[in-house]
């Protein structure tokens, strides 16, 4: 019988050699720089998707408000009516789908201060700045009034004109846009702190400052304060009730037990320097005249604060209506959302330009002013007309002037008036979010 020949010895070593493993790299870092490429889109879309949801919140609550409250936010005026009393001074707006539609009218003499009593029907209202007698009320024309700004904020702070710094070459009555407060008869809200309320989504809390709270003092936890020591609170805003005109914005105290694990939260009414250098006296629930009264809201017994943070309600969305009354005179609004919308007096944002064109695409002068904020996706506000545009392109720009492609569903004809005439006013606001056509009210 043949002899079984023994197992041959391996030639070599199972294994990787080098140029398996660098391309083993190579394909894992493919893999890996492609996840991470998207690291930043992802993020940019998950800001774009944030502020696009906030916005559609705040615009859904913007629609609640002028749906239960249409005179003051959309007409700001109330409409007349029959066989009312009117006292001199007041002003009304004609019915709509009636004769004067759009204009606004007030009684003057000789309506008695007392009140007059309107007719049984409605006058011929005049629209030439005349005047006509209504039963016991004498009208005056007051103007056109057909497009114009809801801004709550703007209104208070910067004025009730939207536009600033307008250029010469614009037509009268096309410079800049009549802004108003949102309040009853055309008025502004008395403070920042309503103001702020209206048109603010309330999403977050921006800590201004954190302390220890002395506790030398007993009585000034079972009133309505707590001294801080350590940091500046003298430029923290706070609602003053009794001194509207002097609010800035909403801020609020979280005050901390021993333990970390116990907290209460007081709105700031007052802040005042403590009764020792370094220390600062915070107050809630009364008001600069009244800083303490006792019983309004104190601290439950037995809660002993020794840390507290003050914040601040950040503005971080805001809404502001654009209203454009038809020749029937009804309103046309848009809700538009901002992003930290900066509200400040001579905003560039508010900066007038001169544009002009037709059709889809307009050509904007700023030969001599800053050149202005904007980018694709960016939005324009027509001053002159009420409209908004999305920017789609920018394009020969020439050192004064450039070219601007507007979204097509926006045509910039429709603001064209009968005269011919295609110059009009623009601005560009930084932190649009989007704007919202609400329709017809």
């Amino acid at each position: 019988m043949k002899p079984l020949s023994p197992r041959s010895a391996p030639s070599g070593r199972s294994g990787l050699t080098l140029v398996e493993v660098l391309m083993s790299m190579l394909v894992a870092g493919i893999g890996i720089l492609s996840v991470v490429v998207l690291f930043p889109l992802a993020f940019v879309r998950a800001v774009q998707a944030t502020n696009l949801t906030n916005g559609t919140i705040l615009r859904y609550n913007a629609e609640s408000l002028f749906d239960a409250d249409p005179q003051d936010l959309v007409y700001l005026y109330p409409f007349w009516e029959p066989n009312t009393t009117y006292v001199l001074n007041q002003i009304v707006l004609t019915p709509i789908n009636n004769a004067g539609n759009n204009h606004y009218y007030m009684a003057v003499a000789p309506t008695p201060a007392g009140g007059g009593l309107s007719g049984a029907g409605p006058p011929i209202w005049p629209v030439t700045g005349g005047m006509v007698l209504d039963g016991g009320v004498t009208w005056q024309d007051q103007g056109l009034l057909d497009h114009y700004v809801v801004d709550p904020l703007g209104a208070l702070v910067v004025g009730n004109q939207l536009g600033n710094n307008v250029p010469a070459g614009l037509p009268a009555g096309r410079q800049t846009i009549p802004r108003f407060g949102g309040a009853p008869n055309g008025t502004t809200l008395p403070s920042n702190t309503a103001a702020s309320r209206l048109t603010t989504l309330p999403d977050s809390w921006a800590e201004q400052a954190r302390g220890p709270v002395t506790s030398a003092i007993p009585p000034a936890f079972t009133v309505n304060s707590a001294i801080i020591t350590g940091p500046d609170l003298s430029g923290v805003g706070y609602s003053d009730p009794d001194t509207a005109a002097n609010v800035t914005l909403t801020s609020r105290i979280v005050l901390l037990d021993a333990t970390g694990k116990t907290c209460q939260t007081r709105i700031i009414t007052y802040i005042a320097p403590g009764p020792s250098p370094g220390t600062w006296q915070v107050f809630w629930g009364g008001t600069k005249t009244n800083q303490a009264p006792p019983g309004t809201d104190p601290l439950p017994l037995g809660f002993t604060p020794v840390q507290a943070r003050i914040e601040t309600l950040e503005q971080r969305y805001t809404w502001m209506l654009t209203v454009r009354r038809g020749t029937n005179g009804q309103a046309n609004v848009d809700v538009t959302v901002f992003f930290r919308r900066p509200v400040v007096v001579n905003s560039p944002d508010e900066q007038v330009y001169v544009a002009s064109g037709t059709g889809t695409q307009f050509t904007v002068q700023y030969g001599g002013l800053p050149k202005p904020f904007l980018k694709k996706g960016g939005f324009m506000f027509d001053t002159s007309y009420a409209h908004w545009y999305r920017i789609l392109d920018i394009f020969n720009d020439t050192g004064s002037q450039f070219t601007v492609q507007v979204d097509s569903q926006r045509p910039i004809s429709e603001t064209i008036p009968p005269t011919g005439s295609t110059e009009f006013g623009a601005v560009f606001m930084r932190g649009v979010v989007d704007a919202y056509p609400i329709g017809t009210e």
